[in-house]
């Protein structure tokens, strides 16, 4: 298949405290991510967007449907995060069209709750359309908070070259002593 071309939406304050990412995205690690999202979901990279997650979805949202509203985002339920996210040309397509076919679905049903993260925290219960990272992950709590605010997540990281990841790497030990 063809190289497809990436879009992606990050929170301007990770861009701010992340100067060494100043070719950002890596084209080729993104490339590398989407070959690899492909082969473990079976989903056509085409078809894949990389969300993160904060946390894993409670285990009765395995029985969610559309008819039961927008998942609230009160009392810690948002797992997803809306401070980054991308994907080829296609999938963005689909994101914005799905997003606000079930926008419209809850507001004429009088259901949403009016978070963002409500909707995408549908989405993300059918994981075969994304790619993603949990930067929560209690058994990997180094590739969570980094740098000089310790509340910025590590996913730039995920689509940023070899040399760039390990520049900002060192720069976060050095500014951590």
């Amino acid at each position: 298949s063809s190289t497809p071309s990436y879009a992606f939406w990050i929170d301007p304050i990770a861009l701010e405290e992340l100067p060494l990412l100043a070719r950002w995205p890596d084209a080729i690690r993104s490339q590398d991510t989407w070959v690899e999202g492909e082969a473990q979901t079976g989903t056509n990279m085409t078809d894949l967007m990389m969300w993160p997650v904060e946390m894993l979805p409670h285990s009765i949202l395995s029985f969610w449907s559309e008819g039961m509203g927008s998942i609230k985002v009160a009392d810690n339920q948002a797992f997803s995060t809306g401070s980054f996210f991308g994907g080829p040309p296609f999938a963005i397509d689909w994101y914005s069209r799905a997003f606000y076919a079930l926008h419209n679905h809850f507001l004429s049903q009088r259901q949403f709750g009016g978070s963002d993260l409500a909707i995408t925290n549908a989405f993300l219960l059918q994981p075969h359309r994304f790619i993603t990272r949990w930067p929560s992950d209690p058994q990997n709590p180094a590739k969570g908070n980094c740098g000089p605010s310790k509340g910025l997540r590590s996913y730039p990281q995920w689509t940023a070259s070899d040399k760039e990841r390990e520049e900002t790497a060192s720069s976060w030990i050095w500014d951590a002593r």
